[in-house]
This record gives C-alpha cells, sequence and structure tokens, in this order.
C-alpha cells in the first residue's frame, strides 16, 4: 500500500514537470499584447490587429463589410475576418472570439482562475507542442477593470490555415 502511494506522488510529480516543461515551450517566441484597456501575449507580427475597433455588439444587427458574424450568444461573440499579420503579404483568415463577463459572481469568480480564453490559449498551444494539429492560438487577450475580468479574447487561424 506504501509503495502505491510513493508511486503515485512519483507519477504525479513527473506529470507536474511536464505540464511545467509544455508551458514553458509554449510560452517562448511570444511578445505582449496591448490595445487599449486591453492587454495579453501574440505572436510577433499580430500586434497589429485592433481587437479593441472590432464592432462585435453592432455585428448581432447589421452587416459591416469584412466582418463575419459565425456565433453570437449572450455571453460569446464569434468574428470571421481576414487580416495580413506584420512581416506578410498575404491576408490569413482569423477567428477572434470574444467572452463577456456579465455577472458580478463571475468577475468575482476571475479573481481566482485564469479567463476562458487563456485557457484555450494554453490548450491550443500544448496540442502544438506536443505534436497535435490544431489551429493555431494567435492572440490572447483579456480587458481587466482593476483585478476584475470585463472581456476575454482568443484570436485563432482558420482551419483553412493549418498546415499538415
Amino acid at each position: 500500500m506504501r509503495c502505491d502511494l510513493l508511486s503515485g506522488m512519483i507519477y504525479g510529480f513527473f506529470i507536474f514537470l511536464f505540464h511545467c516543461f509544455l508551458a514553458f515551450i509554449t510560452l517562448t517566441g511570444f511578445i505582449t499584447y496591448n490595445d487599449g484597456e486591453l492587454s495579453g501575449l501574440c505572436l510577433p507580427g499580430w500586434q497589429r490587429l485592433h481587437l479593441s475597433e472590432i464592432p462585435f455588439d453592432r455585428l448581432r444587427n447589421q452587416h459591416i463589410k469584412g466582418y463575419e458574424l459565425v456565433k453570437s450568444s449572450h455571453t460569446r461573440r464569434v468574428v470571421r475576418l481576414r487580416f495580413t499579420p506584420a512581416g506578410t503579404d498575404h491576408p490569413v483568415t482569423v477567428y477572434i472570439k470574444r467572452n463577456a463577463i456579465r455577472t458580478k459572481w463571475r468577475r468575482l469568480k476571475s479573481l481566482f482562475g485564469r479567463s476562458k480564453a487563456r485557457r484555450e490559449w494554453c490548450l491550443g498551444n500544448r496540442l502544438l507542442a506536443v505534436g497535435i494539429n490544431t489551429p493555431r492560438p494567435l492572440i490572447w487577450a483579456e480587458d481587466r477593470r482593476g483585478p476584475f475580468l470585463r472581456a476575454a479574447y482568443l484570436v485563432i487561424s482558420g482551419l483553412e490555415e493549418m498546415k499538415d
């Protein structure tokens, strides 16, 4: 019984180290992203995409050229657009997800955990780090008022941009 407990602890420790290693790998090569009240991480060249200028709420009622509303719910909007990152000459299809934090309870919970966008960012990069083909996370940003989360943003590449 004691041997099983010890081996379980050792196994857990190595799993923890493995996840730390994956987190380290996935954070290399990113730069800080700042856009007004938004801050987070992005791949180089993507800091030019201004998330604060995307009309998430207006797209629900009207069509705006260059933006396509893919999903709309009470707390989440997903917009598809084409964007040319710095250092390239061809536009890329990207999906921009915005999670709005609407209730006081969710804002309070945001003090103790990661936002949904940040969790998706980390998981997407971990999948890529272990060789699983998935849309590349390009930008992760949060809008915080003091310590409270107001909205979280995730930008990922479109499926057509994935390489085999």
